[in-house]
């Protein structure tokens, strides 16, 4: 690397990543400005990895195929690390999405549910008991474990119900509105720790301000 220091045009990302600088992305730099990365660049590299996840686009729509009615439109269920971050209790987060879900879904609904890494079985048990008025099916591992940005063939078949910075990024990369950003700040206020409310309640108008202008864009 020879000394060399990353640019701050706006475009040291890139130098940054072709001589192996590690950079925080989302921190300001020197200059004052905020290492972001192209959309289009970020489009590209996660069209290039779905192009070679052959085998797992066969398994997800083999999956769906399996586990869902052909007329149907189930919830896909993102699950966040909440409780393992400290952020809320698990009591908590189970209540969260309980409330969410029956807010929205009338019982009987089917809801498919993807863990995030993070998720313990036991917040997953915790949720489906929570659920059990509704029909409950897990994403398996061997498709769970990848990001939703990969999983193309459940973003076209499911309504998705997110509560994190996912939901601006499926709007931008497959272009469509998200069913539902399920996070607002009264749900902030009711289950996360004190703490940590006024930081996501500005996480969480951001997101809402930043998935509202992409749908002026597609609408206009």
């Amino acid at each position: 690397m020879g000394g060399a220091k990353p640019l701050d045009d706006g475009t040291h990302w890139l130098y940054a990543n072709s001589n192996r600088i590690p950079i925080v992305f989302g921190t300001p730099t020197t200059s004052g400005l905020v290492t972001q990365i192209p959309i289009t660049v970020l489009l590209e590299t996660l069209e290039l990895l779905r192009s070679g996840l052959v085998e797992l686009q066969y398994l997800c729509r083999r999956w769906l195929e399996e586990n869902t009615c052909p007329f149907e439109r189930p919830c896909l269920l993102l699950l966040s690390n909440l409780t393992e971050t400290g952020i809320t209790t698990r009591e908590s987060e189970v209540d969260l999405y309980r409330s969410i879900v029956r807010s929205s879904l009338p019982a009987g609904s089917h809801i498919l549910i993807k863990p995030h890494p993070g998720t313990s079985n036991r917040m997953l048990g915790l949720i489906k008991l929570a659920l059990r008025d509704y029909r409950i099916s897990i994403l398996p591992s061997h498709i769970g474990f990848a990001p939703v940005e990969i999983l193309a063939e459940f973003v076209d078949a499911c309504r998705i119900y997110s509560i994190s910075s996912a939901s601006v990024l499926l709007i931008k990369l497959f272009n469509s509105n998200i069913e539902t950003h399920c996070l607002t700040n009264d749900l902030i206020k009711a289950y996360f720790k004190p703490q940590w409310q006024d930081y996501f309640i500005r996480a969480n108008d951001a997101i809402i301000k930043a998935i509202n202008s992409r749908q002026d864009d597609l609408y206009n």
